[in-house]
């Protein structure tokens, strides 16, 4: 985490050398996240966030188990082992793009990003042209090239100029031509319910191959939350 790193109970990432099916997690996977919870003296918010996010039917609710921690025989507390939220069949479950995927159809997608206001210390990011900053988390900075960097940062500013635009609420021309518009309302809906003031900080965005509109890919950080 970027703030959560700044406490004195540090969050820590796992990762394995192979794929691991960890406890009862749907995915296997070699990376995993232990989340501090520091700011929630409940250690319960983000649990009991992913629960409704389930019964609202979004599409990934991430992996949680609360667990204890003991590194190097000293015990670190209570933590939340969760999913690395990566593009992953159990997780972010949308096309993974290859180097090679640098003409239609392929270059539609698929994409993961995220409205983020930690874009700035990110390795792949752009800024909107309305200072939106926003990081490419799929394909990562590793693998990603330039002309799929150029398609997902033009898709999202046609997207933002359609939301400013006069026509805006226009069902052909407005917004609802690139945003999935029930993924996002269950978005708002399970924010509002368990009032987020981080609602707005961080949205994870996908672009599916072939696909015309951004999703909403899931709820996350609770931690101030309720």
């Amino acid at each position: 985490g970027n703030a959560s790193w700044q406490f004195p109970k540090k969050p820590y990432r796992l990762k394995f050398d192979k794929k691991q099916q960890l406890l009862d997690a749907p995915a296997k996977a070699k990376k995993w996240t232990l989340i501090n919870n520091y700011g929630d003296k409940t250690l319960m918010r983000n649990i009991l966030a992913f629960e409704i996010s389930r019964r609202m039917g979004m599409p990934y609710t991430p992996y949680c188990r609360p667990v204890e921690v003991i590194l190097n025989g000293e015990y670190k507390g209570c933590y939340q082992l969760c999913d690395q939220i990566e593009v992953n069949e159990n997780r972010i479950n949308i096309t993974e793009m290859e180097k090679e995927d640098i003409t239609q159809p392929n270059l539609s997608g698929g994409y993961h990003i995220e409205i983020d206001s930690y874009a700035w210390s990110e390795a792949s990011y752009f800024v909107s042209n309305k200072g939106i900053p926003v990081t490419i988390k799929s394909p990562d900075e590793d693998d990603i090239v330039k002309q799929q960097r150029d398609y997902i940062t033009t898709y999202f500013n046609n997207f933002e100029r359609a939301v400013f635009a006069d026509n805006f609420t226009d069902g052909n021309n407005g917004y609802r031509k690139y945003l999935n518009i029930e993924s996002f309302l269950r978005y708002v809906l399970i924010e509002e319910l368990c009032g987020n003031p981080d609602e707005l900080w961080s949205i994870h965005l996908t672009k599916e191959r072939n696909s015309d509109k951004l999703n909403v890919a899931l709820v996350w950080d609770f931690d101030i939350a309720f």
